[in-house]
């Protein structure tokens, strides 16, 4: 039987010597309740510094209106001056509380807002400067859990990669667009692709008519992202998955943000989209961070056009408008999927840190790193993924044969 006073005064011990170390450091952290105040300052260094696709200002503020959380902002100093930021929210999970990247499984290729040219951190130093930070602020946080991370992002690293990490079960997969579409292209079977595209395209004439479309007013992202919602709950279902998107408030909050990027001059969130007979077919949502685009989701109806596949047809435009407005790199996102190989030539693989901050933050931590990397044992062997994708699409197969009962 556990001592639950032993437990409590250890973590309180742990805790006087996690702020004595950081005392002596040149890093201190400063731990802020999300509110005008907080992301002000926040803005000041992800706006003029790096921050990745899910850390922009853009999206924290939608995140934070739309969705009921707790939101804080870690500041990392040297000395008197800022050198980084991390925007997070309280999730409780079987009795364990953990600060993550605001947006939770919506947040990927992550990377904290940082100040341009600051120094690299030690990693003892950073270690020490976060821990005492949440313990003087939010002594019930048992973990820090920061996942799915960019190692490096603009020539910046990931100064979080000093602490101790592992790699992500999921990869990611991208084009290099370098060379334009023509090199895009020439990399991947141009002649047939191309073949294909105007194959498609008589098809959809033939059905009615087409156009390849980006959402320019808020009506347009209220459609089409309703659209894609409708679509990623079948598919969703038919796979025997948990729907992601399910909620008011994950709808009320994608809406939001790419209505709002609409006002950029240059939009860091849009919607594209495929219509055939003036019904939406393919949707996909994109961000970008200087030069690079994030396929943060796609989706396609499943009709009569799902024969001539609408989804390649979009990613075939997506592509393109992505080269023609000057980007290097299209990135598809976490995920190994058979119809992005088709188009990669890269593969990414980011990272994970968990760093416990009690007693039940260590337990939690213990537990996560095996089963992480089973769990990318898992997805690296196209047997066992195949066997794994067969299970959860007979769980959905046999939950629509009851819901049509």
């Amino acid at each position: 039987m556990v001592d639950g006073s032993a437990v409590l005064h250890a973590d309180r011990n742990q805790t006087t010597s996690i702020t004595a170390q950081a005392a002596a450091s040149r890093l201190h952290g400063l731990v802020e309740p999300y509110g005008p105040e907080a992301l002000s300052r926040y803005r000041q260094i992800a706006d003029s510094g790096i921050a990745g696709h899910s850390q922009q200002t853009l999206w924290i503020e939608s995140w934070m209106e739309a969705v009921p959380t707790k939101g804080l902002i870690l500041t990392i100093f040297e000395g008197s001056d800022a050198i980084m930021a991390l925007p997070l929210e309280v999730a409780d999970t079987h009795s364990i509380r953990r600060a993550r990247y605001m947006g939770g499984s919506h947040a990927n290729g992550n990377f904290p807002a940082c100040v341009r040219g600051a120094n690299a951190p030690a990693a003892a130093e950073l270690r020490q400067a976060i821990a005492a930070a949440l313990a003087a602020s939010r002594p019930d946080i048992d973990a820090l859990v920061l996942e799915r991370q960019m190692r490096s992002l603009q020539g910046m690293s990931n100064p979080l990669a000093v602490l101790a990490h592992q790699t992500s079960p999921n990869i990611a997969l991208a084009v290099n667009l370098d060379d334009g579409f023509e090199g895009v292209l020439a990399k991947h079977n141009g002649k047939k692709r191309r073949k294909k595209h105007r194959y498609q395209s008589r098809k959809f004439e033939e059905a009615g008519g087409f156009r390849f479309m980006r959402a320019q007013t808020p009506e347009d992202v209220d459609r089409l992202f309703s659209a894609y919602a409708e679509m990623k709950a079948i598919w969703f279902r038919k796979n025997g998955l948990p729907d992601v998107f399910a909620g008011e408030e994950y709808g009320r909050f994608f809406r939001n943000l790419f209505a709002r990027a609409l006002q950029q001059e240059e939009p860091d969130f849009y919607l594209e989209a495929l219509e055939v007979a003036g019904v939406v077919r393919a949707v996909s949502g994109s961000s970008r961070v200087g030069d690079r685009v994030v396929c943060e989701f796609g989706g396609i109806a499943d009709d009569d056009m799902t024969p001539f596949s609408p989804g390649e047809f979009l990613t075939f435009e997506s592509i393109q408008a992505a080269c023609r407005d000057g980007n290097t790199v299209y990135d598809y996102g976490v995920g190994d999927e058979h119809y992005k190989r088709h188009w990669c030539d890269e593969e990414i693989h980011h990272f994970d840190v968990a760093l416990p901050l009690s007693a039940k933050g260590r337990l939690y931590a213990g537990i996560k790193k095996p089963f992480t990397a089973l769990k990318r044992q898992v997805k690296s062997s196209p047997r066992l993924n195949r066997l794994v994708r067969q299970l959860r699409g007979r769980v959905g197969r046999e939950a629509e044969h009851k819901d049509a009962e």
